[in-house]
């Protein structure tokens, strides 16, 4: 529950545009991933991580992001690769 608790709050960071806050809780969701062996919540952080970058304008960093998330997603079958798919194209 902590690693949702915190993509919760990078999601809101995000959403009131304070991206700085937003990368800090999504790389505390990776770590805590790393931590557990979760590749879903590690996937899942990386994916969102893409979106702020992406807001911010850097696209390198995003597509990075999107791309290792995309792997995992791939790797566990999960659904969501499809959407992290799309925002590679």
């Amino acid at each position: 529950m902590e690693a949702n608790t915190w993509h919760s709050l990078g999601s809101a960071y995000l959403g009131l545009a304070d991206h700085r806050q937003a990368v800090d809780c999504f790389q505390r969701v990776l770590g805590l991933a790393a931590d557990r062996g979760d590749p879903f919540n590690e996937a899942s952080a990386l994916a969102s991580l893409g979106d702020v970058y992406h807001e911010q304008g850097d696209r390198t960093s995003a597509r990075q992001s999107w791309a290792a998330a995309r792997r995992i997603f791939d790797e566990i079958s999960h659904a969501d690769g499809d959407k992290v798919r799309a925002k590679l194209r």
